[in-house]
């Protein structure tokens, strides 16, 4: 061969190579001409014609050329797809029959992201298609080859710069630690590590492959900062010193480190809450104040309040660690001032939690509830019982146990207590006609299971369980009154209503009717009721048929009325003939017949 030849035959060669290899290209610009294509080969686009060839062959081999330049014809060919990158032209099936063509945007472990194109056939563009290595094929076509695209270079630049690590704290938890940094680094920090040993007995509870098997010291990443856990039981249990040493690594190996050191202490005990109390509650709010204690050391007390109406709009999601919702403390006792104005100017019922927290992360959590301008709930219906006013509450704020107990006591009275079978009667009377299909009272076993208390101190004598109950089902610690006038334990957050018990001191007249044949025994029980007359009136289509009077005590009357009836009426008048009580109505329909 001619020396002119060979000179033409390597420069030619030389050319070709250089066409093969493009331009060098990073990670970045790759992506970037990607963005650019989406833009004219958008998705959902149709398009069968290309450059390069037809539908998938020729979209994938279009691609390729406008990313890197050069034709993926003459690209190298391999048929080992493990070794698969993006920028690779992958060629599944054959290239005669049947087979598909996709050009490679992104591999991830065994994950190849890719755009193609009439994979519908439709010839529809189509990105982001995904499709594993480990299966070698697509759909039901086999792996056949792939154009070896040019390496793409790294877009991180060599150095020997150190990482920077910074803002060292520790959080104590229960059982150990968090220990937490800032690492950052001009190429990126790859990892972080904390091995962590106590004083005692030197390193035996550090693995001593930590550095090379670091999965269990490496730190969690959230942005620029890192956390570790460490936990006494994982290093058998000691008190006393620990050492964590923090070690920041680049993505070339630069390493820089620091180390803390740290007295730990098992702690399981919250701290204590107590004598809860309210002052100075107008109509522009209210100060709340309590006494907090801890066994070891106390770090904060926060007070999150809102009101009842439209749930928690007017509370910070941030309020577990906000300023905002601090107390001040003095003397142990935290102060904290609630003002309307910050809460959309509401009134009505106000929540108020209180959460102490000391050194470890204990906490302990109490509540508390204010009417302000005394606007809150309207009862759904109002009895009056023996000496006693009830009042039901379909309660549309679902209040929890504590809280109904809470708002009862608030508006003078407690949650219902029941300790006869006339007083259970009287309510359940009611219950089958409201709504709720629970309605809580005044009782609970949550200070010892199976150990029901009345809430104001009355014997535990009287019960009405429903059929099954109570089986503490997912620790049900709280009485309820159901819809036909049963018991049932209910959890303290279910969503029902509630009864609340007021001591009474007005007026009023019970009354019950027997009747047997033409004979007429109307029972009456006299309420708050010394002096008086009595008078018991019967009535036939509505005119009075029979009538008699009696003077009043406190004890319970026995009146017979005889004759045909339909409807009876009760009631009292005092000595200057002016009813003390309504009339109290009683048709037929509601008498005894024996």
């Amino acid at each position: 061969m001619k020396k002119k030849s060979v000179f033409i035959l390597l420069t030619v060669l030389i050319l070709n190579l250089f066409s093969i290899s493009g331009i060098a290209m990073t990670r970045s610009e790759f992506d970037a001409k990607l963005e650019s294509l989406k833009q004219t080969y958008y998705q959902g686009k149709q398009q069968s014609e290309y450059e390069e060839g037809w539908t998938c062959f020729g979209y994938a081999h279009m691609i390729a050329k406008n990313v890197f330049g050069t034709s993926a014809k003459t690209w190298a060919m391999s048929y080992d797809l493990n070794g698969v990158k993006a920028g690779d032209v992958v060629q599944y099936g054959n290239t005669t029959g049947s087979g598909h063509t996709i050009f490679v945007t992104n591999v991830s472990g065994d994950t190849i992201t890719y755009t193609d194109c009439n994979s519908d056939y439709e010839s529809t563009i189509k990105w982001n298609q995904i499709v594993s290595k480990s299966s070698n094929k697509i759909w039901s076509y086999a792996f056949s080859y792939r154009r070896v695209a040019p390496d793409l270079e790294s877009d991180i630049p060599k150095d020997t710069e150190k990482p920077q690590i910074s803002d060292v704290t520790f959080i104590r938890t229960p059982d150990g630690y968090i220990a937490s940094c800032k690492a950052i680094d001009n190429t990126g920090v790859s990892k972080v590590l904390f091995p962590t040993w106590t004083a005692k007995n030197g390193q035996d509870d550090l693995d001593e492959n930590w550095a090379a098997d670091n999965s269990s010291v490496k730190g969690i990443k959230n942005g620029n900062y890192y956390t570790f856990s460490v936990k006494m039981s994982e290093h058998n249990n000691e008190e006393g010193i620990y050492y964590t040493h923090i070690y920041a690594y680049d993505l070339y190996g630069n390493e820089s480190s620091t180390d803390i050191t740290i007295n730990v202490y098992k702690d399981n005990e919250p701290p204590v809450i107590k004598s809860v109390r309210i002052f100075e509650k107008d109509a522009r709010g209210y100060t709340i104040k309590c006494d907090v204690t801890d066994n070891k050391k106390l770090i904060r007390v926060q007070f999150p309040t809102w009101t009842a109406y439209n749930a928690q709009d007017d509370l910070d999601g941030d309020w577990e660690t906000s300023a905002k919702y601090s107390g001040t403390l003095q003397d142990n006792t935290f102060t904290y001032r609630v003002n309307i104005s910050d809460h959309n100017n509401e009134s009505g019922i106000y929540k108020t939690h209180i959460y102490a927290y000391d050194e470890c992360g204990n906490f302990t959590k109490a509540n508390q509830l204010v009417l302000i301008n005394n606007n809150g709930y309207s009862p759904v219906l109002e009895i009056q019982g023996r000496n006693k006013k009830y009042m039901f509450f379909d309660n549309p704020y679902n209040l929890n146990w504590g809280e109904a107990k809470q708002y009862c006591e608030l508006i003078g009275g407690h949650l219902a207590v029941i300790t006869s079978d006339d007083e259970n009667r009287l309510l359940a009377n009611e219950t089958v006609r409201l709504d709720k299909d629970y309605y809580f009272i005044g009782a609970t076993d949550a200070a010892s299971e199976g150990v029901w208390k009345w809430i104001n101190g009355e014997k535990w004598s009287y019960t009405n369980w429903e059929s099954g109950e109570p089986n503490n089902l997912n620790d049900e610690d709280y009485l309820a009154l159901t819809k036909q006038g049963h018991w049932n334990d209910l959890s303290y957050d279910h969503e029902t209503g509630f009864i609340c018990e007021f001591e009474s001191t007005e007026p009023y007249i019970k009354s019950k009717i027997t009747k047997k044949s033409n004979l007429h025994i109307i029972d009456t029980e006299l309420g708050n009721i010394s002096n008086g007359t009595l008078i018991i009136a019967g009535y036939k289509n509505g005119r009075l048929v029979t009538v008699k009077s009696e003077e009043c005590s406190t004890e319970l009357k026995s009146v017979t009325l005889i004759g045909d009836l339909d409807m009876i009426k009760v009631m009292v008048w005092n000595e200057k003939m002016m009813p003390v009580t309504a009339n109290e109505e009683i048709p037929s329909s509601e008498w005894i017949i024996q």
